[in-house]
């Protein structure tokens, strides 16, 4: 099998490309002889100046070598350019400035201001009422633990007062064994 992707290629003698570079070169030359002549003739007042500094001729030929055609073609889109800067103030800046400046009071009717004023009432009873009802649920939720605190106490003072249930069954049955534990021991001892 043979490929088929080289077919079509051509290669350019180097020689060829350094012609077609020379040619683009005068060319560019000649369009800003035809465009600008009192800029030639600064460049070539300041010329002999550069040409003292520079031994080389290989350092002065920097080109940059476009791709394709479209450096030969002006666009003229506006979204590529530059950004222009306004030192003026935006639209929106200048009106928000103006609402900023005018009263809000001015701005609404008198029916506007009554109903605004009818609804912060309301706002503010409902707020005023939710306050107090917070305030009932802690008053309620305190009273609630003081109470099991009280009972708390009073439980464990009871247990204090009366003694723990069993404790005196306890050290009845344990004195028993121990005069039993005592009469083995003397019934030996003898």
């Amino acid at each position: 099998k043979r490929s088929h992707k080289g077919k079509t290629r051509f290669f350019t003698a180097p020689e060829e490309l350094d012609r077609q570079v020379g040619r683009k070169v005068e060319d560019d030359a000649l369009q800003q002889d035809d465009l600008a002549p009192s800029t030639s003739n600064k460049a070539a007042a300041g010329s002999p100046q550069t040409s003292d500094t520079s031994g080389d001729d290989d350092e002065g030929t920097d080109e940059v070598h476009h791709k394709g055609m479209s450096h030969l073609i002006e666009v003229c889109n506006p979204n590529q350019g530059a950004a222009v800067t306004d030192d003026g103030p935006s639209r929106k800046e200048i009106e928000a400035a103006a609402r900023a400046v005018t009263d809000p009071l001015k701005l609404k009717s008198e029916i506007e201001l009554a109903s605004d004023l009818a609804r912060l009432a309301l706002v503010r009873k409902e707020r005023e009422q939710a306050a107090l009802k917070r305030e009932q649920e802690k008053q309620a939720r305190d009273a609630a633990r003081e109470a099991a605190a009280q009972r708390a106490q009073a439980k464990l003072q009871a247990l204090r007062q009366k003694g723990k249930p069993g404790q005196h069954k306890r050290a009845t049955a344990k004195e028993p064994t121990k005069k039993i534990a005592d009469a083995v021991i003397t019934a030996d001892a003898h």
